[in-house]
């Protein structure tokens, strides 16, 4: 979840991805 406020300009596609990974 600490990507999205890291990254939050993270491709929509890869959003769900690294949602994934964390």
């Amino acid at each position: 979840m600490l990507i999205k406020h890291a990254a939050p300009e993270i491709h929509p596609a890869l959003k769900p991805l690294l949602d994934k990974v964390a």
